[in-house]
């Protein structure tokens, strides 16, 4: 999944293709965006897809205990998914929304990670490291 940024707000929109700017135009693969200074639109780095165990391995003994333990039902559904993809070996895109908003649910809080709904599961600095895979 390859996003082109709009700078005007924010806006991220999802191409075909990896942006890539040429002679004043963004070239997407299934939409071309006119930016003749570079300044309209920014191309989004993606991140690479992820194996179920780097994704774990990604956690903190710590994180994951609370995830899988948690009584919150937003934390236990995005626990789940981890799950099936673990059991049927399919690949973590990290940089779908589901994933992203939940990892972002997980560290609503900066508060240490505990298993009480309230509390936060993930520090708000450790998102970008699951999300790259960097193993623990």
């Amino acid at each position: 999944m390859a996003q082109i940024k709009r700078l005007s707000d924010g806006a991220l929109i999802t191409v075909a293709s990896s942006p890539v700017w040429v002679a004043g135009i963004w070239e997407c693969g299934d939409q071309r965006f006119t930016d003749p200074s570079q300044t309209l639109y920014q191309a989004v780095a993606t991140l690479p897809l992820l194996t179920p165990v780097q994704f774990y391995d990604a956690l903190t003994p710590v994180e994951e205990t609370a995830i899988l333990g948690s009584t919150d039902p937003l934390v236990q559904a995005f626990a789940r998914r981890l799950s099936r993809a673990l059991n049927s070996g399919t690949m973590i895109d990290p940089n779908l929304t589901t994933v992203q908003e939940g990892l972002a649910y997980l560290s609503l809080t900066a508060q240490q990670p505990a298993t009480t709904p309230a509390s936060t599961y993930i520090l708000p600095a450790r998102v970008a490291q699951i999300l790259a895979g960097s193993p623990q």
